[in-house]
């Protein structure tokens, strides 16, 4: 059943122990016993099932936990009541008190870091609200034009599977296109002012995101479809870039220069 090396239990899928029982332990629940002595089916149930149980117990606990807590008689930092519910951390008895909660100088702090941080990637965003973004904003920036074309086209392009945010990494920077398809291998950026002037400082780190995605898109199978918000069109012309026009890129508007110098 093992093979001994130098008083050590190697198990078939590679994993070492100095233990017999430690190995045997192990052996008896790696996938290697199963292949020797059981369908492919069998193990599959078996993980499925044991998968069910370990969750079962977790559940058993946690309600445990629960009573426990509220059998403590825990009160609200904020209103002074007495829980009978556990809401989040614990701290508070409802979404209420925690957003009323006095702000510690420590939070305040890394709250002003992480918005400092923010604006040097979206600044478009303070230039249009004046204000901090919430916990999505900060992850997706983007205008209501875009997000129209956007649902626009998942609506007459269903099976295209058209989505935003990641997309892939490509000279060690992230690329976030507008929308996208992996499915179909296309690539649509609509692009406002701040691609194209320098409003808070961004045009330079702006532009050398989109000479990495153009590049990328040369190297690799997909196309690219970028489009300048000045420019006029409609939705059944881009439905016909994409289904009919077989361009690596296109580039719709004359302030895209900047890609090929």
């Amino acid at each position: 059943m093992e093979e001994k090396v130098n008083k050590k239990y190697v198990c078939e899928c590679g994993k070492i122990y100095e233990s017999e029982f430690n190995y045997k332990k192990h052996y008896a629940s790696c996938i290697c016993w199963w292949r020797k002595n059981k369908t492919e089916k069998e193990y599959l149930d078996w993980r499925k099932k044991a998968s069910i149980t370990i969750s079962n117990q977790r559940q058993e606990i946690k309600k445990e936990n629960l009573l426990i807590w509220i059998s403590e008689k825990h009160t609200c930092e904020k209103c002074g009541k007495v829980m009978t519910e556990k809401y989040g951390s614990g701290r508070f008895c409802n979404r209420s008190c925690a957003n009323s909660r006095v702000q510690t100088n420590e939070v305040n702090e890394k709250r002003k870091n992480t918005i400092e941080s923010y604006t040097s990637i979206h600044p478009e965003w303070y230039g249009l609200h004046g204000k901090a973004p919430n916990a999505k904003q900060m992850k997706y920036f983007s205008s209501r034009a875009e997000r129209e074309l956007r649902k626009n086209l998942q609506e007459k392009l269903p099976e295209y599977n058209f989505t935003t945010g990641s997309f892939t990494k490509y000279k060690n920077e992230l690329l976030n296109p507008d929308i996208y398809s992996r499915k179909y291998k296309i690539v649509i950026e609509y692009d406002g002012d701040w691609h194209f002037l320098d409003i808070m400082g961004q045009l330079e780190h702006k532009q050398y995101k989109d000479k990495l995605l153009y590049n990328f898109i040369l190297e690799s199978d997909f196309r690219l479809i970028r489009i300048d918000e000045k420019y006029q069109f409609t939705l059944e012309e881009i439905i016909n870039y994409i289904l009919n026009d077989d361009r690596k890129i296109i580039l719709l508007g004359n302030r895209y220069n900047y890609l090929t110098e």
